[in-house]
């Protein structure tokens, strides 16, 4: 039987809801707009992404201890990088769906035989783990270029489901 906390899917929640609430009905029409409107729209889309970082950062410090909170941020940061890229390829509503997917390695096949955290597994890693601190950085910085990719490179991937 596999348990999974649900502190450790909570950061996934967390980042997910963050990347959905960047969808706009005025998406296609926002494709229209100029250089310095998308040069702002990427600007609020990663500014909503560190305010919700911050943001559980802090609580985590007021109902848990600094560790746990170190570890839930480095967790959210890990799983905005699979939602910011599933945003922009299948549209902000979606961005759940590579979280979604990554969710199921990480508890089924996260632990070895004797019960152990894999390496992998950032979801119980303790805080000061390095590998968990690259996983991190190349999560966010693979999301940060998804977000920096001019929208209509990523508008044919989008196909029905709208890229906004």
């Amino acid at each position: 039987m596999v348990t999974l906390p649900l502190r450790q899917v909570l950061a996934m929640v967390v980042a997910t809801i963050a990347c959905t609430s960047l969808y706009s009905r005025m998406g296609d029409w926002e494709l229209l707009g100029a250089r310095r409107f998308f040069r702002l729209k990427q600007a609020y889309e990663i500014s909503v992404v560190g305010l919700t970082i911050i943001t559980c950062w802090i609580a985590e410090v007021v109902v848990s201890n600094p560790g746990n909170a170190i570890a839930f941020t480095r967790s959210a940061l890990i799983w905005a990088g699979p939602a910011i890229v599933s945003g922009r390829l299948f549209g902000w509503r979606l961005a759940w769906i590579f979280p979604l997917l990554a969710l199921f390695p990480l508890t089924y096949y996260g632990h070895d035989a004797e019960g152990n955290v894999r390496w992998w597994n950032w979801t119980g890693r303790p805080m000061d783990d390095w590998m968990c601190w690259v996983i991190a950085a190349s999560s966010l910085a693979i999301g940060f270029l998804a977000i920096l990719a001019p929208d209509r490179r990523l508008r044919p991937l989008a196909g029905g489901f709208g890229s906004s």
